[in-house]
């Protein structure tokens, strides 16, 4: 049986004017943006599930590219416009660098890009709202209203965010992998991959990925947005970055850094902007996160422990963490600017919280962590010592199919106590869970992300340790038996006892596994594991199956013509023959260079 896949990419369709009315980006398409494209005055932007937005660059006024002057790809949504972006894990958007489209077509894997190294190749998704934020102007004066990061100050009214609106809705965004941003048009000028200011609680935020951002993966300035399943991946600057107010409910954060130095901490977490008096303003940073695995750049001591720590806490945050895992860092656990913890007198607020966390390795020691509710130091209690291991699966920062973040059965994550969920979220907002880190038995970036399609993550579907229905108690889930069954084959060739005989224990498997193997290598076809029928009910778009004839292969592909683009006609076939070598081969079809 033989598979062609063919490879051809979707139509590229640059992005050269801002988005003024609505408009929807479809699968079939590439949308290339080489400058920042805001989407304004009431418009909605809808992307279907699947679509591909690719970053790139040009050149400014004086025509020479890397000269100081060029623009760079971000979709910004302002905040009179809205975005639609409900991707699905079968059909993910994904938001990535012009230059890892084109290295994947050269279908070379020294061409391909490195995520802890090849960031900075556009900008990101950056959204504004209109809700409130903390940027003082003078002792009293809360302007609510600033230019996000990333752009020269005042150069558009278009940058502004932050207002009056605490349940202000931008959109939604699901399932989405953004990769390779973080352009610096100056020093110190970086574009975070996902930019958030002033977003209102309306907005959903979920199944989001960040990698390879030359700065923060994820940075939320004010607002009240909430958002569920975030990572952030070999990002060369912080993980998670809170500022000026931010006020909004979070679960299931997961961040794994750099090897080495490159990345810095975990989660910069600061409250109000700026100095005495102005800093302990209200809004204060309030963020709530429950659920979170932080996996640092390694356990080894990288020089002061504010580099790489694990939190960095400045300007009074009085956030809150709770049943979460950090882990790796070459850092402290927790540290601080010399205004990073309020005490709780007016107009300062109160202590941040760290509650019922587990702490691994640290190189710089426990920093803050070893004087909790003492006077400068957050407040909190049920945390595990310092130096306790979460017993993850697998850690890896390597694309070796080595990644898996879940609590093995014997973590302590699965049997320590838990914080209750807090009294105020949005209603079915947080979901509850026994466990504490952002996975239990499932993986959810499996399938979807990058960082599975990578290679990263281990490549077996989610092994829970709960109990499964087993009707005929052949040690293969029902629900697993009925989806094979759906595809069309036959579920009990996975039966132990039909295939393979009982095997049950270790013993048993050793005396009859050979036996078993050479009964169904011998002769596949009494296990009904294929039949020419559902084999080809498997194809997809793009995709060809054919029965070999003999010792050879023939292909015949059918090519069509068109004049616009629009319509297309057959124009005959292409007709490839050559020998077969193996049972079951793959063939894939790239046409490189294509007009």
């Amino acid at each position: 049986m033989i598979a062609v896949i063919s490879s051809l990419h979707a139509v590229d369709v640059p992005v050269t004017t801002d988005i003024t009315t609505n408009t929807t980006w479809t699968a079939g398409n590439a949308y290339i943006l080489d400058k920042s494209i805001f989407v304004k005055n009431d418009a909605t932007l809808t992307i279907e599930p699947g679509t591909t937005i690719l970053g790139d660059r040009a050149a400014g006024p004086d025509l020479i590219l890397g000269n100081g002057d060029d623009t760079y790809g971000s979709l910004v949504i302002t905040r009179n416009g809205t975005i639609m972006a409900e991707g699905t894990a079968e059909a993910p958007i994904v938001m990535t660098a012009k230059e890892d489209r084109d290295a994947e077509l050269t279908l070379d894997p020294g061409d391909d890009l490195d995520p802890q190294t090849d960031g900075g190749l556009y900008g990101g998704l950056i959204i504004l709202g209109d809700a409130p934020i903390n940027y003082y102007t003078g002792p009293a004066t809360n302007a609510n209203e600033f230019s996000i990061e990333g752009f020269p100050a005042g150069s558009t009214s278009d940058i502004l965010y932050g207002g009056t609106n605490p349940t202000d809705n931008s959109g939604v965004v699901k399932y989405m992998s953004i990769r390779f941003g973080g352009y610096v048009y100056t020093s110190g000028k970086e574009i975070n991959g996902l930019t958030m200011g002033g977003v209102g609680s309306g907005t959903t935020i979920e199944n989001v990925e960040i990698v390879g951002n030359t700065d923060d993966g994820m940075e939320i300035f004010g607002g009240t947005v909430n958002t569920k399943r975030i990572a952030v991946a070999f990002c060369q600057d912080d993980s998670f970055d809170l500022d000026e107010g931010h006020q909004g409910y979070h679960q299931f954060w997961f961040a794994i850094q750099n090897p080495g130095s490159s990345s810095d901490r975990g989660g910069e977490w600061d409250g109000g902007n700026g100095s005495d008096p102005v800093r302990t303003g209200t809004p204060y940073t309030t963020a709530t996160i429950y659920n979170a695995t932080f996996i640092g750049n390694s356990a080894t001591a990288v020089g002061e422990s504010t580099e790489n720590a694990g939190f960095f806490l400045d300007d009074y945050f009085a956030g809150q963490l709770h049943n979460s895992v950090i882990h790796q860092f070459g850092g402290a656990a927790i540290v601080k600017a010399s205004d990073g913890v309020g005490n709780g007198v007016p107009p300062q607020p109160m202590a941040s919280v760290f509650s019922n966390n587990t702490w691994g390795s640290f190189g710089g020691g426990a920093g803050l962590l070893a004087s909790l509710n003492a006077a400068g130091s957050p407040a909190g209690t049920g945390n595990s010592a310092i130096g306790t291991d979460p017993l993850l699966v697998g850690i890896s920062r390597s694309p070796n199919n080595g990644l898996d973040p879940r609590p093995n059965l014997a973590s302590p994550l699965r049997s320590s106590g838990l914080s209750a969920l807090p009294v105020g979220a949005p209603v079915g907002f947080f979901e509850t869970t026994t466990y504490r880190g952002a996975f239990g038995d499932t993986n959810w970036l499996n399938g979807w992300s990058y960082l599975s399609e990578a290679g990263y993550l281990t490549g077996y579907p989610d092994a829970g340790s709960g109990s499964v229905a087993d009707a005929d108690g052949d040690g293969i889930s029902d629900d697993v038996e009925n989806a094979y069954g759906d595809l069309g084959f036959d579920a009990n060739v996975s039966d132990a006892n039909t295939v393979l005989g009982s095997l049950y224990t270790t013993a048993e498997y050793t005396a009859n596994y050979s036996a078993g193997q050479t009964s169904v290598t011998s002769n596949p076809n009494a296990f009904g594991l294929y039949n020419t029928e559902d084999i080809l009910d498997l194809r997809t778009v793009g995709q060809t199956t054919v029965q070999a004839s003999g010792s050879n292969v023939t292909l015949s592909l059918p090519v069509e013509k068109s004049t616009g683009l629009t319509t297309w006609d057959p124009a005959g076939n292409m007709t490839l023959s050559f020998p077969k070598t193996e049972g079951k081969e793959f063939y894939r079809l790239s046409v490189e260079g294509a007009e």
